[in-house]
């Protein structure tokens, strides 16, 4: 089964074998005008000796638009492990991947919060990354957990990541040229009208500007994941317990 994807009458992309889960970035085929309407269409074929059986076809699931920052994690960039898991602690490692589609550089912030199967916080952490232009990075992170619930087929816990991608607000107005020079002109005014107002004896009311003292979310995930560790030895050993000392009497 293989399908075809179109933007307003324009081919996008062309995807064989239907069982498999594909992501398309149509933003360059966007039409962005005041009134302009964007019709996506996905033609499906199903002809010709495809499969060992009828597996009927169609569109049978899910499709999704996702709307996204130019800043944001990458499809499936989120991985997480369990390096070191004992009864009283658990090493937990978070790799985050941002893409950008941005002309130039930035600076983010990836925070990743923990949280057990009853959704108490358990951990928290938060990395520094710079993204360069039209490119990705990937942020590297790693928590502790004490006391962790190990997952296996008799208890089942999951626990969950928080992935949250945040932007100080100097660089979400760099982004944005045109408002960052009509804000610089705001001010300008608002200089000159002080000015003016001390000179004739009136007192204005003064406004401060904070710069890096806030941010804006981008992008944010939630992962689940277990908490348990695996060795090979004649037979397979999930979440193994250490062997107990013989008694010497």
């Amino acid at each position: 089964m293989n399908s075809e994807l179109y933007l307003n009458g324009a081919h996008v992309r062309s995807q064989p074998y239907g069982y498999s889960t594909f992501v398309v970035d149509v933003s360059a085929g966007l039409n962005r005008t005041a009134r302009g309407a964007n019709v996506l269409a996905l033609r499906v074929d199903n002809s010709g000796r495809n499969s060992r059986w009828f597996s009927g076809s169609g569109i049978y699931r899910h499709v999704r638009l996702a709307l996204r920052d130019a800043l944001h994690f990458a499809t499936w960039g989120v991985a997480i492990s369990t390096p070191e898991v004992s009864a009283s602690r658990a090493s937990v490692q978070v790799d985050a991947t941002v893409s950008s589609t941005r002309a130039h550089a930035a600076s983010v912030a990836v925070a990743v919060a923990l949280a057990d199967p009853e959704g108490r916080g358990v951990a928290r952490a938060t990395a520094q990354l710079r993204v360069p232009a039209a490119g990705s990075a990937t942020a590297s992170l790693r928590l502790s957990v004490l006391s962790p619930r190990l997952w296996g087929p008799d208890s089942p816990s999951l626990y969950q990541a928080h992935l949250s991608l945040t932007e100080a607000v100097e660089e979400a107005v760099e982004e944005e040229a045109a408002e960052a020079e009509a804000a610089e002109e705001a001010v300008e005014a608002e200089e000159e009208g002080a000015a003016a107002a001390r000179a004739s004896g009136r007192v204005l009311g003064s406004r401060s500007r904070e710069i890096g003292s806030r941010s804006r979310v981008l992008d944010s995930t939630t992962e689940s994941f277990g908490t348990r560790s695996l060795a090979w030895v004649r037979v397979r050993v999930l979440n193994p317990k250490p062997k107990p000392k013989p008694n010497p009497n």
